[in-house]
């Protein structure tokens, strides 16, 4: 994982004051600009990231925290002829996670609403979230389900975190059944390849989870209603004629 330091700084409030930084290590982030409106605002090497993590003294990382949520930007230091600006708008309402273990701090700071399985049915028709299955997960689901699904079961695992947040954010029921959620995982990977968003041209997609996301820009995926009829539709059409597995 590539780490690097960053900085905020903090202007002087009245003159004979002096400016003060707070330094952390940046330890990864990700961006998805198409999945919030304020993600527009991201420009070449100014990134309004919805996830990112660093870590640092308990004290530094309290001082540039405070500041990252003022919406202060900070800058990632040792390139002073391509500086890199990571912003967190003070009103898109950020979440920050701390653990704290012997005079150190993680924190992790994220857009709780690409993320959470918690999440209201969309009433606008769209309906965008990040899939980021953790890979220890992804393991354990796989090896559970292997003998039912064979040689798929890393996929479905995968299938089966996509529509637990593709469910909780939609108006359309979805059956309880791994195989079908797999047919609907596969239906829209190919959809988003023939319908590439501003972040992510056409391309291939890497269905795999990764442990290392430091410096990502991760597929958007963002659902209106006609296009999850389509994939229910596609995938119900599918098992009708293939008839039982």
């Amino acid at each position: 994982m590539n780490r690097k330091t960053i900085t905020v700084e903090t202007k002087p409030q009245r003159e004979g004051q002096k400016s003060r930084s707070f330094s952390v290590e940046l330890l990864a982030y990700l961006l998805a600009n198409d999945l919030w409106e304020l993600g527009a605002g991201s420009k070449d090497r100014h990134y309004r990231p919805v996830f990112i993590a660093y870590a640092g003294t308990d004290q530094a990382s309290r001082a540039f925290s405070a500041n990252l949520r003022a919406g202060r930007p900070a800058v990632v230091t040792g390139n002073s002829h391509l500086a890199t600006k990571f912003e967190v708008p003070k009103s898109a309402g950020f979440r920050f996670e701390t653990y704290s273990r012997e005079g150190a701090t993680l924190t992790l700071a994220y857009l709780p609403a690409v993320f959470s399985f918690q999440q209201p049915a969309a009433d606008s028709g769209n309906i965008s979230f990040l899939c980021l299955p953790p890979t220890w997960w992804v393991d354990e689901q796989a090896q559970a389900t292997e003998e039912a699904v064979g040689k798929d079961a890393r996929e479905a695992a995968v299938a089966a975190y996509f529509v637990a947040l593709l469910d909780q954010r939609s108006p359309l029921p979805i059956a309880n059944d791994l195989e079908f959620h797999l047919r609907i995982y596969r239906a829209a990977l190919v959809d988003l390849r023939r319908s590439p968003t501003r972040d992510s041209p056409a391309k291939p997609i890497d269905s795999k989870p990764s442990d290392d996301v430091s410096g990502t820009s991760v597929p958007s995926v963002r659902v209106t209603a006609e296009r999850q009829n389509f994939w229910l539709r596609t995938v119900t059409h599918r098992r009708v004629t293939a008839g039982p597995p």
